[in-house]
């Protein structure tokens, strides 16, 4: 970020090169957050958004899929020291006994659609196809990459307990019942785990 002259404080610039798990903690709700608000708090970083009002008004979740997550942002972090490869993670999935969906693959940022025809062709199950905001035409260029890869298909709520989205119901993804047929082929999966 620094390279490209995004203005960061001494003390949060210190706290980055010292003590950057202090930050960049993936286990913690609070890095993103504190990093935006950091560079919102100095009115030279507007250049490296859209514009003022996102600039202004962006949340953390947008500014960490477009920004913080993008390698093509020059505001872009590099925190996979801190995480398993993609394919550690599917492999520790799979050794589990689990399958290993993608969830939501079209909101991490716009140009991770470009991967997902490689994503496609790893050991990974399936994706999710079905997601509260995804459009029809989101879903079927989804599935047709299942499809073509021979993966699964799955759905979800984005539910994650009374507290956090009440709204949300199980088994719906935007107010729609995810279709049963879509999960029936890899229901037996789930079942031999219980058993």
């Amino acid at each position: 970020m620094l390279r490209y002259g995004v203005v960061l404080s001494d003390a949060f610039v210190d706290a980055m090169c010292n003590r950057p798990q202090s930050i960049f903690d993936p286990n913690s709700d609070t890095n993103r957050p504190y990093l935006l608000k950091e560079i919102k708090r100095h009115s030279e970083n507007v250049r490296f958004f859209r514009d003022r009002e996102e600039f202004e008004h962006i949340d953390e979740h947008r500014f960490t899929r477009d920004y913080l997550f993008n390698s093509q942002s020059n505001l872009f972090s590099d925190q996979s020291c801190f995480c398993l490869s993609f394919s550690d993670t599917v492999r520790i999935i799979h050794e589990c006994g689990g399958s290993a969906f993608l969830a939501h693959p079209l909101l991490y940022a716009s140009h991770f659609a470009n991967y997902l025809e490689e994503l496609a062709d790893s050991d990974l199950d399936g994706f999710e196809c079905f997601y509260g905001t995804f459009t029809s035409t989101q879903i079927e260029f989804l599935s047709g990459i299942c499809r073509k890869h021979r993966l699964y298909q799955s759905g979800g709520s984005d539910f994650h307990g009374l507290d956090m989205r009440p709204n949300n119901i199980l088994g719906q993804a935007g107010g729609k019942p995810i279709p049963q047929a879509l999960i029936e082929p890899w229901l037996p999966l789930v079942r031999s785990n219980f058993l």
